[in-house]
């Protein structure tokens, strides 16, 4: 597995595997701390044949000291020899994650997710991280900046 497109933005949306990303960001500033924002989480990883079967998939939220956030996105991903689109999925917090799993045999194929945070905490400035985990295994960690308005 590869992650092939990530962002967190305003929003983020999955009709039948067309991504639509709303407001991409790497900045977000509020005008108080700390906060509660909604916050979308967008994301296309790619998988092939030795992918096959039950992958779990979690994004860890970490703020600039590298304390993990109080959010749970977590999501089982189950990749199949066939087209299959997998249906919405719902995380233990409520969250509501949107999936389409495409994949075909000895080719490479798509996961798309897309997610919708409301109430997304923000405690501090500084630089912050997504760490994107599958099977226990980092795939992959991105960075994002806090910093209050004025």
């Amino acid at each position: 597995m590869r992650v092939e497109l990530f962002t967190l933005c305003d929003g983020a949306y999955n009709y039948n595997g067309k991504l639509t990303i709303v407001g991409a960001l790497t900045t977000i500033s509020p005008e108080t701390l700390p906060c509660r924002i909604k916050l979308g989480v967008a994301m296309r990883i790619q998988v092939d044949s030795k992918n096959k079967g039950t992958n779990n998939m979690a994004i860890n939220f970490l703020d600039p000291d590298g304390n993990r956030l109080p959010v749970d996105l977590t999501v089982e991903l189950d990749v199949k020899h066939t087209l299959d689109t997998v249906r919405p999925h719902t995380s233990q917090a409520g969250k509501v994650v949107e999936l389409d799993v495409k994949h075909t045999p000895d080719t490479v194929s798509y996961i798309t997710f897309a997610a919708d945070l409301q109430g997304f905490p923000i405690e501090k400035e500084g630089s912050h991280k997504v760490v994107i985990v599958i099977d226990g295994e980092t795939l992959a960690t991105y960075s994002y900046n806090v910093k209050k308005r004025g």
